[in-house]
């Protein structure tokens, strides 16, 4: 991690001070893998060096045990460290990158039949969320759903407009966000915008791109006090990033 970064700063010069923090994808990565030594030392790396670290993890895919093992890497890497330095950032993704990408194919979460997807998914944000410097970070949903039935709940064939399409979309994605909120608190959850990923289903950025920026709008309009939501927005985002690339990188 040191060798790369020294590598990558020497190149950069100035620039290097806008780079916050760093992510990566564990979610198609064998267990273990966030335990072991040389993933440790790159965490306590970023932690001295007053980075960030964004990680992405995949609960409906890869399985729960990513997000169980994602706590145990947490606490095996603040083993010891002063506050300041237990830097782990987690992204909700939907992508905590993403919510920790929960199975949003579970439109009724009141049904037996998705318990256990949802109450071991919830169990193990709990416990992230113990960490006061873990944030949640609410973006790429629509990657994680399947696709909504045409012609059930839609009405008849040619009446269902854009706004039929996000109150569809958000029945099904209301339930995980609220779940979100609660456990992290308004002052630890995020937006992110998983552009251009979110327009991988097509429409591009007037209707994909829209349609998530829109939904969440309305969420956070409906769920958060004016200084919270400015807070989501922009705020919560300043104070997890406002760290690293202004001071000399160690490089050993």
């Amino acid at each position: 991690m040191s060798r790369y970064v020294h590598i990558a700063s020497s190149r950069l010069g100035n620039s290097w001070q806008l780079v916050k923090g760093f992510r990566y994808l564990v979610q198609d990565k064998p267990p273990g893998t966030m335990l072991t030594d040389g993933f440790m030392d790159s965490l306590n790396w970023m932690g001295r060096n007053d980075y960030a670290f964004d990680l992405g993890v995949d609960a409906r895919s890869g399985g729960l045990w990513q997000l169980r093992e994602a706590v145990e890497m947490i606490g095996k890497a603040h083993q010891g460290l002063p506050e300041k330095q237990k830097v782990v950032i987690w992204r909700c993704s939907y992508d905590v990158d993403h919510m920790g990408k929960p199975d949003l194919r579970c439109r009724d979460l009141n049904d037996t039949s998705n318990a256990d997807t949802f109450h071991g998914w919830r169990q193990e944000l709990s416990k992230l969320a113990a960490c006061s410097n873990v944030y949640m970070k609410i973006s790429g949903g629509f990657s994680e759903m399947d696709a909504l039935p045409i012609g059930s709940e839609q009405g008849a064939p040619g009446s269902y407009t854009r706004n039929d399409l996000l109150r569809d979309i958000r029945k099904r994605v209301e339930g995980w966000l609220k779940e979100s909120l609660m456990i992290f608190g308004p002052r630890r959850v995020l937006f992110g915008s998983d552009w251009p990923v979110c327009n991988i289903g097509g429409g591009g950025n007037e209707v994909s791109w829209m349609n998530w920026w829109s939904l969440v709008k309305d969420f956070v309009a409906d769920n958060m006090i004016e200084e919270d939501q400015t807070n989501f927005w922009s705020g919560n985002a300043m104070k997890a990033y406002s760290r690293g690339g202004i001071h000399d990188v160690e490089r050993s």
